[in-house]
């Protein structure tokens, strides 16, 4: 266990070696509010421990990480779906802010506090760009079919990386429009020129973790967090 920054890393054998006595101890000792959790051996099967062990007093985000060269993807696009072109950054955060609010409905509300959803949302429209940003449109309805963000990042123990910090995709869609969004979007990801992708998923949040380890991602590590 070490201070890295102004967190505290713990790198056990598994995810099932962390305890929320282990967390509370460390962060009062240090005065540390995030415990990083990077395990020698990933299990899916320890993330329900995880979930369980902190649930209702801690804030879970999992690290999902992969290289650009073995995130999978398919090269059947079923169904036609535009790219859309952005002019300016406020065009960026309206798309952002419009899929965030539609996704972190009352549902999230037990799981994620409001403070975090502001905090969220500051974080996400202060660092997405034009060239790091990429959206999609149904064009027989106009709509928004998809959107990705991502900005230059580290991981906890120091390597750079390309922080995928917002995807979305339009559920409104028929379903081969909606694998075609899907799949244009990690294709784009795929072709970026970064060596590696992480992307920071709740741990209650299913649907989102399915979509990363479908694309070949692992769940390397989780930031622990006082809610």
């Amino acid at each position: 266990m070490k201070i890295v920054d102004d967190f505290i890393l713990f790198e056990p054998e598994t995810y099932n070696d962390v305890t929320k006595a282990i967390v509370d101890e460390s962060m009062q000792k240090h005065g540390k509010e995030t415990f990083v959790v990077l395990p020698q051996k990933v299990d899916l099967d320890d993330l329900e421990y995880l979930k369980e062990e902190f649930k209702d007093s801690y804030f879970i985000q999992l690290g999902f990480i992969q290289e650009p060269s073995k995130v999978s993807f398919s090269n059947d696009d079923v169904e036609l779906i535009e790219e859309k072109n952005y002019r300016v950054q406020s065009e960026i955060i309206d798309d952002i802010q419009n899929t965030y609010g539609n996704e972190m409905s009352e549902d999230w509300a037990k799981y994620i506090p409001e403070y975090k959803h502001k905090e969220n949302m500051k974080y996400l429209s202060d660092l997405s760009t034009l060239e790091a940003s990429y959206a999609l449109i149904d064009p027989s309805s106009k709509e928004l079919a998809g959107v990705v963000t991502t900005f230059d990042h580290k991981f906890c123990t120091g390597e750079p990386l390309e922080q995928i910090s917002w995807v979305w995709v339009n559920q409104s869609l028929n379903n081969n429009k909606k694998n075609t969004a899907r799949n244009m979007i990690i294709k784009w990801l795929a072709n970026r020129k970064s060596t590696l992708f992480q992307a920071g998923v709740h741990i209650e949040n299913i649907k989102s973790q399915k979509f990363f380890l479908k694309m070949g991602f692992i769940p390397k590590c989780a930031h622990i967090s006082k809610r």
